[in-house]
């Protein structure tokens, strides 16, 4: 990657400089601009996404990158409430996800379902959410234009486009149905 946004706990910031970032620097044989952002509570799962959303955005502007949001967010370690948090505060955004997952069962502990073992772990890089999920987002959008209300659909349908992946075909039918509820507004 060019860069890296680290989101940590307090236990585990000192990992990112004693272990992460020697492995980081071995395998590319360079440095990788990054940044580090330390959750107060790694349980809290609020306070989590709170951080994420409030930090991220500096973060990236640090990195120099235009973006909203990073473009890959993995979720493979930290706690189940950190994980669930990245998740979460990454879910207004068009990205893409990555998990560290096991090439299969008999790479795990405990029967299939524990830690992957060393040497077996599967990057699993997978698409946008929101590729799949604004189909039940629009839902809203479609009762109010029902209910005449317009102005509010068209935002709701622009808001839907501007989190699908810019190459789906799915954006463009977002748009003109945006544009055609707010067709209406101005007709109203």
């Amino acid at each position: 990657p060019e860069s890296i946004i680290f989101f940590c706990s307090p236990a585990s910031r000192k990992i990112v400089n004693d272990e992460i970032n020697p492995a980081i620097f071995n395998k590319f044989k360079k440095f990788i601009n990054q940044e580090i952002i330390v959750c107060n509570d790694e349980q809290d799962i609020g306070d989590c996404t709170f951080i994420l959303l409030s930090e991220v955005p500096k973060a990236l502007r640090k990195l120099g990158s235009e973006d909203l949001w990073p473009q890959i967010v993995d979720y493979t370690g930290g706690t189940k409430t950190m994980s669930a948090a990245a998740v979460w505060a990454s879910s207004k955004f068009p990205c893409r996800f990555n998990y560290v997952g096991a090439k299969d069962k008999s790479a795990r502990d405990k029967n299939g379902l524990g830690i992957v073992r060393s040497g077996s772990e599967k990057s699993i890089l997978l698409q946008n959410p929101w590729d799949r999920l604004a189909y039940f987002e629009s839902a809203s959008a479609i009762e109010l234009f029902d209910r005449g209300q317009y102005a509010n659909s068209a935002e709701i349908l622009s808001n839907i486009k501007s989190k699908i992946s810019l190459d789906s075909r799915f954006q463009r039918l977002f748009s003109v149905l945006s544009e055609i509820a707010q067709a209406y507004a101005y007709w109203d």
